[in-house]
């Protein structure tokens, strides 16, 4: 169970749908397919929050859309935070995202003190955590430029999505 994200556009060919058929990867969005498991959280709220709308039906998706664009950018943002924070997503308020810089200045100061030195076990993920989520964001970002691409050569891209 999860949610898995499938891309598609005209003039698909089977290669590209074969390609697809990754064994339920998490690092397939340069192929079109995304996939968050239910115990993934704050990937899961990622993407409700990119794409919002009711997409169990395949239906064209518009990537140069500038809402669209600042919906994936923002959510990126607070994703990437609460997985160096190593917490949930707390809010779905993306108007707070503007103080990403600043949460994450304070929280390296708090992690290495005000010398520098090493990293105190204050909260904050794993490298394996750490590592994996950058993994996950890198496909979702890969995901998007597909589907950009896709779009500026007028193959009308849609997007299927299994919650």
């Amino acid at each position: 169970m999860g949610t898995d994200v499938y891309l598609t556009w005209d003039k698909m060919t089977k290669k590209e749908e074969k390609d697809q058929m990754t064994g339920f990867s998490i690092s397939s969005g340069d192929k079109g397919y995304l996939r968050a498991s239910i115990s993934m959280t704050n990937e899961n709220a990622l993407l409700r929050s990119v794409f919002p709308d009711n997409w169990e039906e395949e239906k064209e998706y518009d990537f140069k859309n500038p809402k669209n664009m600042m919906r994936l950018e923002l959510g990126a943002r607070l994703y990437l935070l609460s997985a160096l924070k190593g917490e949930q997503v707390i809010h779905r308020d993306m108007k707070q995202n503007h103080e990403f810089g600043e949460m994450i200045r304070k929280m390296v100061k708090e992690a290495i003190g005000e010398k520098g030195g090493t990293i105190q076990g204050s909260g904050m993920a794993s490298i394996g955590d750490i590592r994996s989520s950058v993994m996950w964001l890198n496909s979702l970002f890969n995901f998007y430029i597909l589907g950009l691409e896709k779009q500026k050569k007028g193959l009308k891209p849609k997007i299927c999505i299994s919650w």
